[in-house]
Formats: structure tokens, sequence, C-alpha cells
């Protein structure tokens, strides 16, 4: 019997995604077990190792059993010499009957473990994975850094333009396509993972619009973006957020932390010019237009509607904001 859900249709479509692929991880495991020794953690995962990865959500068994705790579904409590094995099968009957939880995907409860946080100490079939910073055991995940400019999730985006989708030769365009190319570079955008989440932090910027600039400057550093020693534009901007050397004087190597620090804060400059241009825009606009200006300049940022008339590939802002929400909902 189909359980009567409430919310928006988007959210109602995630939430059935989210089960299908937790049905799906779990199908794959005839058990997994979890146990806790203070603030480490341990986890074994049978038949298959690592982390899976199903539509929207990458999945571990962490990740999983913690989020299913939030929802009621699962009940975890960790001691030092307790372990718990899980029951698939009564799992699956009462993951397939729950209503959309308030709050999801949002909420930080049902936020995906960034894959950096996490050393794999062995590929053998046995899988066990340990906290390489302090992590809280009684957390499945890891609560973003808060952003002070605006809720990502809130801005309207039309997504990349058919030139920009075509250097991929999509037929595609717009958000599909932008998504799309997201999904391409989210591999190599762990690699710096670690990285943007503290910068992110540090800033008090949303970590996905890091991800977002970075993929569509450099692909997270693809040798198919152009990059030359860590130099792009015909030799004009540097590193993995691409800074132009005719406006700054670039920092650090191209995919250091240093660099991405002074990249997002010519970021937040663009965004506080934007917020005294605009004042009577919302803050997500302002973030919006904060991003066009980080390609075109300020000045050329005119209005709401031609955001990103003035852009490269008159999409830029759009493209990015479609790609760092794609990253949002992917652990960033």
């Amino acid at each position: 019997m189909e359980t009567c859900e409430a919310g928006s249709s988007a959210t109602i479509a995630l939430w059935r995604q989210f089960k299908t692929s937790a049905h799906s991880f779990l199908k794959l495991h005839s058990s997994f077990i979890l146990s806790s020794s203070g603030r480490s953690v341990q986890i074994s995962s049978h038949p298959c190792s690592g982390i899976f990865s199903f539509g929207y959500f990458t999945i571990s068994p962490l990740w999983l059993a913690n989020t299913l705790n939030q929802l009621g579904l699962l009940s975890l409590s960790y001691s030092i010499s307790q372990a718990l094995a899980v029951d698939i099968a009564a799992l699956l009957e009462r993951l397939c009957s729950s209503p959309v939880p308030p709050g999801f995907p949002h909420n930080p409860a049902y936020r995906i473990i960034p894959m950096a946080t996490y050393a794999q100490a062995s590929t053998q079939t046995e899988a066990h994975l340990s906290p390489i910073s302090s992590v809280d055991s009684s957390l499945a995940t890891t609560t973003p850094p808060d952003c002070i400019f605006g809720d990502l999730m809130k801005i309207t985006t039309t997504g990349a333009a058919k030139e920009t989708a075509a250097q991929d030769n999509y037929t595609i365009s717009g958000v599909q396509a932008s998504h799309k190319m997201a999904e391409v570079d989210l591999e190599r955008m762990n690699q710096y993972k670690t990285i943007i989440m503290k910068v992110a932090r540090a800033k008090k910027m949303d970590p996905a619009v890091i991800a977002g600039i970075i993929s569509r400057e450099t692909r997270a550093g693809s040798c198919g973006s152009g990059l030359v020693g860590g130099w792009g534009d015909k030799g004009n901007a540097f590193g993995l957020m691409q800074v132009d050397k005719r406006y700054h004087c670039p920092a650090g190597d191209w995919d250091s932390e240093e660099h991405m620090i002074q990249a997002t804060d010519i970021l937040i400059t663009f965004i506080k010019t934007i917020q005294e241009k605009f004042p009577d825009w919302s803050k997500e606009d302002h973030l919006k237009g904060g991003i066009a200006a980080y390609n075109a300049g300020p000045g050329n940022v005119c209005s709401h509607e031609g955001m990103d008339s003035k852009t490269t590939g008159k999409d830029y802002a759009n493209d990015v904001v479609a790609r760092a929400q794609w990253f949002k909902r992917n652990g960033y």
C-alpha cells in the first residue's frame, strides 16, 4: 500500500530515490555491523566493501544506519563493547512504508558523509573505515559549515547553455547538463574536499558553491580543461578556481588551500559589491550576482534578469549554481 506523502513533488521524488538507493544498498548486504568505542568508529561491511553510489546518494554503512536511526527505523545505541547486527528484511519493510521525514533532504541528519573524512584502511572484502579527524560517533553526517551569503538551494537557475554542454558532447542543456557535468567531476572533486570544507567553514561560504566554481572553471583539475602547470585561459588564469593574474597576484600552488582561500575571498568581495550595487536584492540574488561577477566583473552585472548577459557563455552564474546544487545534494 502506497503511503500518503507530504511535501513538494521534488522532495517526494528525491525521497523516493533515497528509498530506492537505500533499498539497493541493503539488498547487497545480508548484514552489516557497526561497533563503537568512544569517539572511534569501525565499520564491517559484507559482502561488498567501501562506498556505494546510487542515483543522487553516496552511501556508506555508517551514514545509512545513522540516517535510518534519525528516521526512527533503526534503533542504534553506542557503547564501548556493543555491536549491532541489522535485520535487513525487517528494515526494508519499514523503509518502504516510511513517508517523507520533516526537513528532508536539507536537515543535517540526512546529509551525506564527506568521503575525505574517512581513510580506508583495508581493500579486502571486509572494509574497515575509521575517522582521520575527531568525529562524534553519535553523528552519521558532517554538518556543512553555515553560509552567511544566502541559501544556495533557493536560487533559481536555468543551468548550462547548449554551447557549454556541447563541450562535453552533450545534446542536452540546462540544469540537466549542469548536473551531469558535476557528476562527471565528482571523483576528482573529492580529492580536494577536505580543503574545500575547511576554507568554506573559515569563510562562512557554502562549500558546494566553491565546488561549483571549481567544476565550471577547471572540471576539478581535469587535464581536458586545458590546464598547463595550473594555468588556463591562455596563461592568464591560475589554479582550480582560475584566479586572473591581470587583476590579482595568484597565491599558493594551483590546487592548494592558499589558492582556494584567495579565490573565495575574491568571490566574497564581489558578493559584497553586488550587495551595495543592488541593496533591494535578496541574499540569494546577491550570491548569484557575486558568482556572475567572479567571472565577468561586478560592472557587468547590470540587472537581475540579465545577470548572465555578459558572462562567459552567457550562462556562468546559472551553470555554477546548478552544479553547486548538485554537489550540495551529494555531500558538499
